[in-house]
């Protein structure tokens, strides 16, 4: 996983990916070209992870760049790795929210319903598959 913490490391980032960038930015009448060297320089604290999902995101459902930069940049995303479904999304929302509940393995464990827990979440939130998981935008 790369991780640009530094400002030789921001050069470098800035001319490899301010290219790919610039396609996505350009378009987008709510900024101008001056922005885009400060847009790149937020870009050069993001990890590898980061730029993978803000390429995803613009694939997949937003089209407007400047607000899925905002998302990533703020951190309203969650990701649940090595979920194979909703159902299990639900499982690691349940057991990261209320471990206290669930960490005996009660009786709440073998009557609680993953599945329709999951499938409220997908109705209710916005999930998508991603990376062998899920990311939630949280916005």
């Amino acid at each position: 996983m790369r991780n640009y913490k530094t400002i030789e490391n921001y050069e470098l980032m800035k001319e490899e990916n301010k290219e790919i960038f610039k396609k996505y930015f350009l378009n987008n009448d709510k900024i101008d070209d001056t922005d885009i060297d400060d847009i790149v320089y937020c870009l050069a604290f993001w990890t590898y992870d980061d730029c993978e999902l803000f390429e995803f995101l613009i694939n997949a459902w937003y089209d407007d760049a400047l607000e899925v930069f905002d998302v990533i940049e703020d951190h309203d995303y969650m990701i649940y790795d090595n979920c194979n479904n909703m159902g299990d999304v639900a499982y690691e929302v349940v057991h990261e929210c209320y471990y206290d509940m669930f960490k005996n393995d009660s009786i709440l464990t073998r009557y609680f319903d993953y599945d329709a827990f999951g499938r409220d979440l997908e109705i209710e939130g916005t999930f998508f598959e991603f990376n062998n998981g899920y990311v939630e935008i949280i916005k």
